[in-house]
């Protein structure tokens, strides 16, 4: 029952939370993630809660992304005993959204990386890159 109180009173304070870590140009991808995650129509008692954690530990390690390296960062995730669901749900939204997320996915692996997985993870590096460039030019733009 907690988990859902948590959707009712906070659904746009885990989109704000998110924007804050993810690429401009993803803000409307994570904010349909985000609804769609915690849909109460898809969400019943046995999912709601690995929903909330999973976007709970997800803000959390692409804040973390943000200013550590991603290999403490996965460290620290795998030390903690996290149930499968929970994990596969942080992995793939890192991947989508953090900063770090390729690497972080790659690291975290805890069986075979698919290929089409993998075809995944080389499409969300580029990206990520292009956006990289993109901030250098416009923040040398501005100065």
């Amino acid at each position: 029952m907690e988990a859902y109180n948590r959707i009712n009173a906070g659904l746009d304070s885990w989109i704000e939370e998110g924007k804050k870590v993810i690429y401009e140009e993803k803000h409307d991808e994570w904010e349909s993630c985000v609804r769609a995650l915690l849909d109460k129509k898809l969400c019943n008692d046995s999912t709601v809660l690995t929903h909330v954690q999973a976007l709970d530990v997800a803000i959390n390690v692409m804040f973390k992304l943000m200013t550590e390296p991603f290999l403490d960062v996965a460290s620290e995730f795998e030390r903690k005993s996290y149930p499968i669901n929970v994990i596969e749900f942080v992995r793939n939204i890192v991947l989508r959204f953090g900063y770090s997320g390729p690497e972080f996915f790659e690291v975290t692996a805890y069986r075979v990386i698919t290929p089409d997985e993998m075809q995944q993870v080389q499409s969300i590096r580029s990206y990520n890159q292009e956006l990289r460039k993109l901030r250098l030019v416009n923040a040398r733009e501005k100065n």
